[in-house]
């Protein structure tokens, strides 16, 4: 039996009988069986032994294991077969120190993702540390991605691999640092693999991804504002950073001059997602009031509808004058002659909401409506029925 051979049978045997009560014991014997171990085959086969063992009391001897790999890297010729021997070897060792959770190896992990060359080992590494919650590293590992996302490398399929650990890390650590990069490596220029993991761990990177969504609404392009609403209206964020998100996007739905009928679309949509985000979180205060009125100066008649539930929800003093405004409004057009049935359901609807505010300002206006009778009856009933509403 040659000397690599008796390693690896004292190896197993020891992982075969080792128990808690001489965990101990067995690590320091663990330690010595590697240290005696003087090729890369022989070291092979006793840091595979240990690393085959169920048993966190190993994790401090792989981490030993992985300094002294790292110290002799250097030394193993690139492109060799030692090179993919140990290539391999450091990746089984991260891996397990990766599931142990041993966040003590993690300054090794990243030393270890900057020295190999191998694409598998670099992502290895990294999603080691996103298994550690090595949180300090998410940053980094933000930045290694960022950089990937900007152009292809000259090996795609190696830049793939290791963007794929870099989502998986920056997945497992849920630091919003993280947020844009997997972002943008959703639509990227990696393969669809890469491209749906990325989808896939958006939604669990943060619960509250409120500050990179606002800076993606700011910033980016008309299609990418709408996904990223859509990903923060779908988190775990608190509902106060909801509607202020929601405010946002109704705001950036205004500001932006359309350029073309598709654009004209898209920032509809837009106006459209933010109105229904502020009605189903009920926002109130008045903070709202007036894009909301703008959005109903600029929509078409569904979103004005859906505008005028904003200023009903919101009830504030603020949206009760808006409300009051639109009706006085309305009704001087009706005085005046113009009347359409586009205009009857606005109406229709600016009276309910006005009701539903339960706010005094809106009583004058539900008074002229009461009292102009060139309304149709069920419209002046319907302001009559509101203004019982107000206290």
């Amino acid at each position: 039996m040659n000397r690599t051979s008796r390693i690896l049978a004292l190896a197993v045997l020891l992982v075969g009988t080792a128990s808690t009560a001489f965990a101990d014991e067995m690590t320091f014997i663990y330690r010595r069986i590697y240290q005696q171990s003087e090729t890369l085959r022989q070291k092979e086969a006793a840091a595979l032994a240990v690393a085959s063992k169920d048993d966190p009391g190993t994790a401090a001897v792989l981490e030993y294991i992985l300094d002294d790999l790292l110290k002799s890297g250097p030394e193993v010729a690139k492109g060799s077969q030692d090179r993919q021997t140990w290539n391999g070897l450091v990746r089984t060792i991260i891996g397990a120190l990766g599931t142990a959770r041993y966040v003590e190896a993690a300054p090794l992990a990243w030393d270890a993702f900057n020295q190999s060359e191998d694409p598998l080992t670099r992502a290895e590494a990294l999603m080691a540390l996103g298994s550690m919650r090595a949180l300090e590293y998410a940053e980094r590992i933000s930045l290694v991605l960022r950089n990937l996302n900007f152009e292809p490398v000259r090996d795609r399929e190696a830049g793939e691999k290791v963007a794929f650990g870099a989502i998986l890390a920056l997945e497992k650590l849920r630091d919003p640092v993280g947020f844009g990069p997997v972002f943008f490596a959703s639509e990227g220029w990696y393969s669809r693999r890469v491209r749906d993991q990325a989808l896939r761990s958006l939604p669990l990177l943060a619960e509250d991804p409120t500050e990179p969504v606002r800076a993606l609404l700011a910033e980016e392009s008309l299609d990418r504002k709408l996904k990223a609403f859509d990903l923060h209206a779908a988190s775990k964020a608190p509902n106060e950073k909801k509607i202020e998100i929601a405010r946002l996007a109704l705001q950036k739905g205004i500001e932006i001059k359309a350029r073309d009928r598709a654009e004209g679309t898209k920032l509809r949509d837009l106006r459209i997602r933010g109105l229904r985000a502020l009605v189903a979180l009920k926002a109130g205060g008045g903070s709202s009031t007036d894009w909301i009125r703008e959005a109903f100066k600029l929509g078409e008649i569904d979103e004005r509808l859906l505008a005028l539930q904003a200023l009903g929800t919101d009830a504030s003093d603020p949206s009760a004058r808006a409300l009051a405004e639109i009706l006085l409004d309305l009704d001087g057009q009706q005085r005046a002659g113009i009347s359409d049935e586009v205009r009857n359901r606005i109406a229709a609807a600016a009276i309910q909401y006005a009701g539903a505010t339960r706010n005094r300002l809106v009583r004058p206006a539900l008074t002229a409506i009461t009292l102009n009778e060139k309304w149709s009856n069920s419209l002046i009933r319907a302001a009559q029925e509101a203004l019982k509403e107000i206290p």
